[in-house]
């Protein structure tokens, strides 16, 4: 009796090299091998910033200016600049994603 493959949500198309042939389980172990790699090295990264940063984070740090050519001081105008960009980005591409997304869902067929 054979057990079942584990799928995606609504696909036929088996996970983590579940295929009949040798190159499809070696590669789907490349590929899982390859994630995990990767996850771990970004969550080391991640935790060592917050070792070696939390010391020096503070609400002080975060609204403060820059002061002696940004080697003190604070984030604050840095922040409210990305924000900026931000915000003009996101009314720039909101209305043409929507506009895309109506016009492939109503008139293209």
């Amino acid at each position: 009796m054979r057990s079942p493959q584990r799928t995606t949500w609504g696909s036929s198309v088996p996970l983590f090299g579940g295929g009949n042939s040798a190159p499809d389980r070696i590669l789907g172990v490349v590929v899982l091998t390859t994630a995990i790699s990767v996850s771990g090295v970004f969550l080391w990264i991640l935790s060592d910033l917050f070792r070696h940063g939390a010391p020096g984070f503070s609400i002080a740090f975060l609204i403060e200016s820059v002061e002696n050519a940004g080697r003190s001081g604070g984030i604050g105008p840095i922040l409210l600049s990305t924000l900026l960009i931000l915000a003009v980005c996101l009314m720039a591409s909101i209305p043409l994603g929507l506009m895309t997304a109506i016009y492939l869902a109503e008139y293209t067929s």
